[in-house]
């Protein structure tokens, strides 16, 4: 009998042990929600981060896209105004002009390279502009061979020259800092 006082004691004093299980469910709620705060904090933040990327990569591609069209214009410009005085000469002169554009410092805060792949005439003229990873190409027909060259801050010179045989060239020189 002894023994079975005994059982009936210990199971007597772990039975409100057995019960009683609130201590452990609050505890193990707030840890749970605690997690479930963090992962979706962590979801939200990333989230974030990946649209602020992209929306600063949509940005540099604009801004790129726009320099290109700043050196399609000057060339474009360039080879126009050629022309037209390459259709009025002066007596016994070769028929020249030139175009300057301006371009920006920088492309969101970093620097930025054009190359222009030149072209014989009537062909087009390819223009890449380059920075932090973006590249955009912009072409640009003209009836002048133009010449490979870069450009960049603060700016590009395009001159047009013809020769004695009626052969047209733009050239391409980057503007000094301090060209007008």
């Amino acid at each position: 009998m002894t023994l079975e006082l005994f059982r009936n004691h210990v199971r007597s004093a772990w039975q409100p042990f057995n019960r009683d299980n609130r201590g452990v469910s609050i505890a193990v709620d707030h840890a749970l929600g605690l997690l479930i705060l963090l992962a979706l904090t962590g979801l939200f933040v990333g989230a974030v981060t990946d649209i602020h990327d992209d929306r600063e990569s949509l940005i540099v591609e604009q801004e790129l896209d726009r320099v290109g069209d700043e050196v399609a214009a000057g060339i474009t410009t360039a080879d126009t105004l050629g022309s037209q005085a390459e259709d009025r000469p002066a007596a016994g002169a070769d028929a020249s002009a030139e175009s300057r554009i301006t371009l920006p410092s920088s492309i969101g805060g970093e620097s930025y390279s054009v190359t222009i792949d030149g072209a014989d005439a009537g062909d087009e003229v390819v223009i890449t502009a380059r920075s932090q990873g973006e590249e955009v190409e912009t072409t640009v027909a003209v009836d002048s061979e133009v010449e490979d060259g870069s450009a960049g801050s603060p700016g590009a010179v395009f001159g047009y020259e013809t020769d004695g045989d009626g052969d047209s060239t733009i050239t391409i020189n980057e503007r000094g800092g301090n060209d007008d």
